[in-house]
């Protein structure tokens, strides 16, 4: 499991190798439906409103419908999007070419980009005015203005931060050493992994009543804001 969403009663689900297998869960995971077969990495799932979006490399997708039908949204061709996150016709992404990166913001779905800095982001969240952008290294870039302005923060580890997860006013982070956890706007962190009995985490997930770490032995869900884990089930 690459990447996990939520959307009201369904768990979206999508793996990072080169089939690109597209999954629904309507139970909480204890189920799951084969939708799709991309043939394209799975490396970014979103979801904002109605619609669930994902991204392989150069393109970001967007489905209105569960994952049934999906169309290429936004102005990104010959782009490498390493992340991206959606909050209505807002988009920030990070993409890196020819050895620059950067992230960039769009205010009308797409149709046109201003830099906001140079960080190289793996990956996004939003909670409100905030926006959080996990790098290498366990590095942080967090804005609390819309992207207007940046300071930084860091997890205390080597490891990347593959995906960032806002729960209430909870910041998760997932990385290869775990999940970390921070409760003051991403600024100290603490490593919550017990009951991981694979720390290597790909994604996270959370509805009203658990979050969901997605790995290579499928997924871990906690009931308790991370406390504790137990593994789920769907392996990759």
């Amino acid at each position: 499991v690459a990447k996990l969403a939520i959307k009201d009663n369904y768990i979206f689900a999508g793996t990072g190798n080169g089939s690109g297998e597209f999954f629904v869960s309507s139970n909480q995971g204890l189920n799951w439906n084969h939708i799709q077969t991309f043939y394209l990495p799975i490396n970014n799932l979103v979801v904002s409103g109605n619609s669930v979006y994902f991204s392989p490399i150069d393109f970001i997708y967007q489905s209105t419908d569960n994952g049934q039908n999906w169309s290429v949204i936004g102005n990104f061709v010959l782009w490498h999007i390493h992340s991206f996150v959606v909050s209505g016709s807002n988009i920030y992404i990070c993409y890196g070419q020819g050895g620059g990166f950067g992230i960039f913001k769009s205010t009308n779905n797409g149709a046109d980009w201003t830099q906001l800095n140079t960080f190289q982001a793996q990956s996004f969240a939003l909670n409100g005015d905030y926006v959080y952008a996990g790098g290498f290294n366990g590095s942080i870039t967090i804005s609390s203005d819309n992207g207007s302005s940046w300071i930084q923060s860091n997890l205390g580890t080597n490891s990347n931060v593959k995906q960032l997860l806002v729960v209430g006013n909870d910041l998760y982070a997932a990385t290869d050493a775990g999940v970390f956890k921070s409760i003051n706007n991403g600024i100290d962190w603490i490593q919550i992994n017990t009951g991981l009995t694979n720390t290597v985490i790909n994604s996270l997930a959370a509805n009203s009543n658990y979050i969901f770490a997605g790995t290579g032995e499928g997924f871990f869900v906690s009931s308790n804001n991370g406390n504790n884990w137990e593994l789920a089930g769907l392996d990759s």
